[in-house]
């Protein structure tokens, strides 16, 4: 296997200088905000925004594992530190069916074929689990969640909350497969907007959809695949693997994720700014950021990345990419 260079003996020193400045460390540091968003069949996803530490700045998204939640304890660090050390703004939010991103809208979630096979409604059906998911099976419909958490960054950024043109995403063991299947998808996806002369739809070509916005991802304990399918069939694209670094982290004593690790660098190995990083721990996961150390690994690699990749400039997205939908039969045709 190829051996690489743990990010700390990376001759990083003057980049240390910036990640931990004293006037970000001493900068007035703003408590998360409680905030809520729909998606596109509408469940309403519960959420937690980091604001920067200095306007416009870059933005990251995390991704918590399933049965997870925000408000675990390490997400909330990570969170933190981000925004301290970084200067970044940082979306922490629920899957659906985990934590607060419990309510539908059951006029309209329970017209949605995978979502009926999947969950067992209560009484009132405006309230999901993801205790009643009984299988992997439904995991790709967790990706509408993110595409509404892209959507509402586009809001902060309007705001002038962040620059969600350098977005960052996070993300732990299956949400980590989740986040490269929505990044893949993400350069391919055609956007469509209302037909001018009133009759359905026409396609957009004003530039690729949420692709060139992700500037780089971290995976923690990613898994060698979802539900048979390679994680890494997604990253082997040329846009994603030329223009998406990512940092994969695992502890040494993880075989699964270092298998996942590894097979993803076969085929990204090529880019510059992408690594991989077996941390000296038997812990796996989210649990990887109760070290202080890997933390900060992943904030001065985040940091690296973002000032490498040119820092595009914070441009007006005016609801410009509105919610696409994703089913699991566009990833798993056998899936109902």
């Amino acid at each position: 296997m190829q051996k690489y260079v743990p990010f700390y003996l990376w001759g990083m020193a003057p980049l240390f200088g910036l990640v931990m400045s004293p006037q970000l460390l001493l900068a007035q540091v703003v408590k998360p905000q409680e905030v809520k968003f729909e998606t596109i069949d509408k469940v309403m996803i519960k959420g937690s925004f980091y604001p920067a530490t200095r306007g416009k700045s870059p933005v990251v998204m995390i991704l918590h594992e399933f049965g997870g939640n925000r408000k675990e304890a390490e997400w909330d660090l990570l969170a933190r530190d981000i925004q301290q050390q970084c200067g970044f703004a940082v979306l922490t939010f629920d899957f659906r069916g985990h934590g607060d991103s419990t309510t539908v809208d059951p006029t309209i979630f329970w017209n949605v074929a995978s979502n009926v096979a999947t969950f067992r409604p209560n009484q009132t059906r405006d309230k999901i689990t993801y205790k009643d998911i009984p299988g992997k099976g439904y995991y790709p419909m967790l990706i509408n969640d993110i595409a509404a958490a892209k959507q509402f960054l586009d809001q902060q950024n309007d705001a002038g909350n962040c620059n969600v043109s350098n977005l960052v995403i996070i993300g732990s063991k299956e949400s980590a497969a989740l986040g490269s299947l929505f990044i893949a998808k993400a350069w391919t996806m055609i956007n469509f907007v209302p037909n001018p002369f009133g009759i359905g739809a026409i396609q957009s070509q004003k530039r690729p959809w949420v692709g060139q916005d992700c500037k780089c991802a971290v995976w923690l304990s990613m898994p060698d695949d979802l539900m048979n399918i390679k994680v890494s069939s997604w990253l082997r694209m040329d846009q994603v693997r030329d223009r998406v670094p990512m940092a994969f982290f695992y502890g040494k004593s993880d075989i699964t994720a270092a298998k996942g690790a590894q097979e993803a660098m076969r085929w990204l190995k090529n880019n510059p700014l992408t690594r991989e990083r077996a941390v000296p721990s038997k812990l796996s996961g989210k649990a990887l950021l109760t070290n202080k150390q890997t933390r900060e690994e992943i904030c001065t690699y985040i940091s690296k990345v973002i000032e490498k990749q040119g820092n595009d400039a914070w441009l007006e997205r005016k609801n410009e990419f509105p919610l696409q939908w994703y089913s699991v039969k566009q990833y798993y045709p056998r899936v109902p």
